[in-house]
């Protein structure tokens, strides 16, 4: 049966290609140098097409938004193996957050233009905290499992992401490369984990 009009995979695909040509924009201009027009020139479709799959720039921010989210899960999932232990997920998180390469830099840059507009807009900070309560207890949980005490392990959890965003940050900056915040997060695995 024939799918209707907007719906299925060619609409999906479309909907990442737009939001795709949003975020190439972002990581160089930042959010506030994104207009529909310039998407949709990016995109190679017209600003009639950018409206039918987004009303207006805010739905297609919305839309960015949930993409950078999603695909920050899909590169961890790829720098695991198929049955990780418990060390390996709380490396890969902590290096999925240092910028080894131009993508990575990109991604970050839009993520902390994210994280600005959260500052200012509830319904992104809201978003925000949600995501950091549930990497905060996975990463608590990871460490119980690897031995850390329960009343320690929430803490050092929060710490400990908050140790390779701001590494994340200092190689955005060129102020760490991205080999020697690796080796940062490796030591600080060593001491949290014996």
């Amino acid at each position: 049966m024939p799918k209707g009009r907007g719906v299925g995979a060619k609409h999906d695909e479309r909907r990442v290609q737009i939001a795709d040509a949003l975020l190439r924009i972002a990581a160089q201009r930042g959010l506030a140098g994104v207009n529909l027009r310039d998407v949709a020139q990016e995109a190679g479709v017209s600003v009639g097409r950018v409206q039918h799959y987004f009303g207006n720039k805010d739905e297609l921010l919305h839309a960015a938004f949930e993409e950078v989210q999603g695909r920050g899960s899909a590169r961890i999932q790829r720098l695991l193996g198929p049955d990780p232990a418990p060390r390996e997920v709380l490396r890969a998180i902590a290096v999925d957050l240092i910028p080894a390469d131009e993508q990575a830099r990109d991604h970050l840059r839009v993520a902390l233009a994210f994280t600005a507009q959260a500052a200012v807009q509830p319904e992104y900070a809201e978003r925000l905290r949600d995501g950091y309560r549930e990497l905060h207890e996975l990463l608590a949980l990871l460490l119980r499992n690897l031995g850390r005490p329960e009343h320690a392990a929430g803490p050092e959890a929060v710490a400990f992401l908050a140790l390779a965003e701001g590494l994340g940050l200092y190689v955005l900056l060129d102020r760490q490369t991205a080999e020697e915040a690796v080796a940062i997060i490796d030591a600080e695995l060593d001491r949290l984990l014996g």
